[in-house]
């Protein structure tokens, strides 16, 4: 069993948890690659018709592994960005199956990217949406600008996302971040596996239809590159690399 990722079956539906509590679930490139593989794998099983994704412990997922991501070539930079938002957040976004992000800590980062990737966002009070790569000097490389914008409009997203701010659980589901608050969180991957197992026994055909007219309006085929090359150009600016020194010099 992999130390990264666990998956159930649950009749129709597969829960995909994130599993590396150590770093409270940050996308290193195993983890990262082992979604890729389970998305995939997921989209080609016409037995299985829905996915909830969630983390272990008190993190959803606090986006890219920092270390990893500072030691890329502005090039590489370019192709990280744009090779997993093909894989795993277009894959999550305009799969022909529902997918559904079970909130259960922080969803910072590509955290936050990878929860608004999904069709629907269940979460619970303590929650906690977040983009602190503006803390570096970045930009979200996987579609979070377009996305958030889409779910909550131009000035929220400009308030989360350029004033840093951090929108937790009753806000989120407020501002249409969340669809729904779990009040017990013992119950959140039960309430989004009932969920996930209503929108399995849909006609197959009606969500598809249904989700590629939506989906028409989510991220371009061009802003994966866009944001790609916008985040290689920010993250290897000096103002960038010197907050990132600074980060993990507080670390130390």
């Amino acid at each position: 069993m992999s130390e990264f990722i666990q998956t159930e079956i649950h009749d129709k539906v597969l829960l995909l948890q994130i599993t590396y509590e150590k770093t409270l679930n940050c996308l290193n490139n195993d983890i990262l690659g082992e979604i890729a593989e389970t998305l995939r794998a997921f989209n080609r099983n016409p037995q299985l018709r829905a996915l909830v994704l969630t983390g272990a412990g008190r993190s959803f997922c606090t986006g890219a592994d920092l270390k990893v991501f500072t030691e890329l070539s502005q090039e590489d930079c370019v192709d990280y960005s744009v090779d997993y938002e093909e894989d795993i957040f277009r894959i999550l976004s305009s799969s022909r199956k529902p997918t559904i992000a079970a909130v259960n800590g922080y969803a910072l980062g590509g955290g936050m990217e990878l929860a608004l990737a999904c069709d629907f966002r269940i979460g619970v009070e303590k929650c906690q949406f977040s983009a602190p790569e503006y803390n570096f000097g970045w930009v979200p490389g996987w579609g979070g600008v377009h996305r958030l914008a889409t779910l909550v409009g131009p000035n929220k997203a400009k308030e989360i996302l350029l004033l840093r701010k951090k929108i937790r659980g009753p806000e989120a589901l407020e501002i249409g971040l969340l669809n729904e608050l779990v009040d017990d969180p013992e119950q959140l991957i039960a309430r989004a596996l009932e969920m996930a197992a209503s929108l399995a026994e849909l006609n197959p055909l009606t969500v598809t239809y249904t989700k590629t007219i939506l989906n028409d309006f989510y991220v371009p085929p061009y802003d994966s590159l866009a944001q790609g090359l916008t985040n290689s150009i920010t993250s290897k600016s000096p103002y960038a690399k010197a907050r990132v020194e600074e980060f993990f010099n507080r670390k130390k």
